[in-house]
């Protein structure tokens, strides 16, 4: 969602810092991933949130959350290139597979015309 709008890492994370302490608890961070992410299960956002919180002190300090953003938007990222080479390539094998039926097609009937000729 980030990388879609074309927000940076850095600023999503100031941006959730509503409160400018430089940290986010696990509520807040709940809070401004479900307003990225709507449909996003509270339990998986905080499985996450435990995941990032490497001290387990229950907060998450700016350096640490700007951290993750930017490791998530990489991966969507790679997620998006990998998704592109193989649409990509999907198309290069369909465009193939049409350009032979039309080959195979044109062959059938230039044999087609010369069975014509013969029997004519």
């Amino acid at each position: 969602m980030i990388n879609s709008k074309g927000w940076k890492a850095n600023d999503v994370a100031t941006k959730w810092d509503a409160s400018g302490d430089g940290e986010l608890d696990k509520k807040e961070f709940r809070q401004n991933v479900l307003k990225l992410l709507p449909d996003s299960e509270p339990a998986a956002i905080d499985a996450i949130f435990d995941r990032l919180d490497a001290d387990g002190g229950g907060t998450l300090n700016m350096t640490e959350v700007k951290k993750a953003l930017k490791s998530f938007q990489d991966e969507s990222t790679a997620q998006r290139d990998l998704l592109r080479v193989k649409g990509l390539d999907l198309i290069a094998k369909f465009k193939a597979c049409r350009r032979a039926q039309a080959e195979h097609k044109a062959a059938a009937n230039l044999e087609a015309a010369a069975k014509e000729q013969v029997t004519a």
